[in-house]
């Protein structure tokens, strides 16, 4: 026996009449129902017909509406003049529309999710890899869901000036910057700390030092209490923790491989392990992840301040038919600018540039070098971009990196310097360092 798809005609009925009777009903429901919500054709019909009056500025009433009907050919369709007398009848007053509009919404949501099941058993019957049929069956989910529950997000100017500047008042005295803290102060200094929501592209050539500059911003978050989601799609999870350990100690990296540590150095790893080993950090090392995996892994993590991605070209999203690379990072870069909005937390996605930087006399990188994309540019909050002249020219000022500011959307743009310890891969505050010229390590530890 067939079910009848979900449906309530009384309440399409409903919905039709009470905008028929008083204009402005119309205006108030209409954001958050369309034509497909509507199960039975000639409703479908009705419900277009009004949407054209409201986008021509015409007044949505009985006598227009009949016009505009005659005009497309649809009036038999509805079933003439009379259905629509019946319609303004249907109900006493328009004061229950936006009950009507949620019965209407509620079935029409549920006959997706019907269309999407069946969908998704037909997926499971391709020969396919598995991987990318749970992509594609989270896609068809997703699509079915999107707009299912609307929400009014409207606020007055007013309300959100007084929200805005309440908490800046309120925070006045704090010593700390207004964003996440990153722990580099001249980038702190310059960002005012990463911000909610905000996608901040790192980007630079090869082997500059940009995993190691994340990690030590993941470090100094997570010194904080905020959890960090750290996403590595190059190297492993052990990979990821020799370079903590190795840069915290600190440690030369290729005697840790070969295991010849003096006793005292074991000693001070065994410490640092012990206590990193209690920082909010969670490290996913899977090869290939999707936007949407990172993003629905990302949405578990209890107390999530931070999300890294390391790094954007490994993303292992599926191409679309016909798509270039360009347009397929471009989707990816803005699916990532969707999950720091919807977390509301910032996204560091670290980044390759293109050759270019080699072919300038100064090797210095430019915006235009983002790799693959100019989407890049355009959907990322801040865009840093990481240099290192010691990496061409070993004479030319060892020590220091520049970490340009080349992009900020509410913010200035500028170059700042860091300093630079190549033998332990770790980032530190230039003038920390010069304040300290005997310390051991020579850097202060923030990476």
């Amino acid at each position: 026996m067939t079910r009848q798809p979900p449906a309530d005609e009384t309440a399409e009925r409903s919905l039709l009449g009470a905008c028929l009777l008083d204009r402005r009903t119309f205006e108030e429901v209409v954001s958050g129902i369309t034509p497909d919500d509507f199960y039975v054709d000639r409703h479908r019909h009705v419900w277009q017909a009004m949407q054209r009056l409201r986008d021509e500025g015409l007044p949505v009433d009985p006598v227009m509406l009949l016009k505009v009907l005659r005009d497309t050919g649809r009036l038999d369709a509805v079933g003439g003049a009379s259905y629509l007398g019946e319609l303004a009848r249907s109900v006493p007053t328009a004061a229950n529309a936006a009950h009507y509009a949620q019965i209407v919404r509620d079935c029409s949501f549920r006959r997706r999710l019907i269309a999407a099941g069946t969908r998704i058993a037909a997926l499971a019957w391709a020969d396919e890899d598995v991987t990318e049929l749970a992509n594609q069956a989270e896609r068809v989910v997703r699509e079915a869901t999107s707009g299912a529950f609307v929400e009014d997000r409207f606020v007055s100017i007013g309300s959100a000036m007084v929200q805005r500047w309440e908490h800046l008042y309120e925070t006045r005295h704090r010593a700390d910057v207004l964003g996440l803290p990153t722990g580099y102060r001249a980038l702190d200094g310059m960002l005012a700390g990463l911000m909610p929501a905000d996608l901040i592209i790192l980007a630079a050539r090869p082997s500059m030092g940009k995993t190691a500059l994340a990690l030590g911003i993941t470090l100094n978050v997570a010194r904080r209490g905020h959890a960090v989601a750290f996403f590595s799609l190059e190297m492993s999870r052990a990979q990821i923790a020799d370079r903590v350990v190795c840069a915290t100690v600190p440690l030369d990296s290729r005697r840790v491989r070969a295991r010849r540590l003096t006793d005292a150095e074991w000693e001070r790893a065994v410490e640092v392990v012990t206590r990193l080993g209690s920082l909010p950090i969670y490290i996913d090392d899977q090869p290939a992840q999707t936007t949407s995996e990172v993003w629905a892994k990302a949405r578990r993590v209890d107390g999530l301040g931070l999300v890294v991605i390391d790094y954007l070209h490994l993303l292992g999203d599926r191409r679309h038919p016909g798509a270039s690379r360009s347009e397929q990072l471009e989707e990816m870069v803005g699916r990532l600018k969707a999950m720091a909005r919807d977390l509301d937390v910032p996204v560091l996605c670290l980044s390759q540039l293109s050759r270019a930087p080699e072919g300038r006399p100064d090797k210095r990188p430019q915006l235009a070098d983002l790799r693959d994309s100019g989407g890049i540019e355009q959907t990322a909050d801040v865009v840093l971009l990481l240099h290192r002249p010691s990496f061409y020219d070993p004479g030319e000022r060892p020590g220091i990196a520049e970490l340009e500011v080349a992009k900020q959307r509410n913010g200035p743009r500028g170059t700042i310097e860091l300093a630079f310890d190549e033998a332990h891969a770790r980032f530190g505050d230039l003038e920390r360092r010069r304040e300290e010229p005997t310390c051991r390590t020579g850097l202060s530890v923030s990476a």
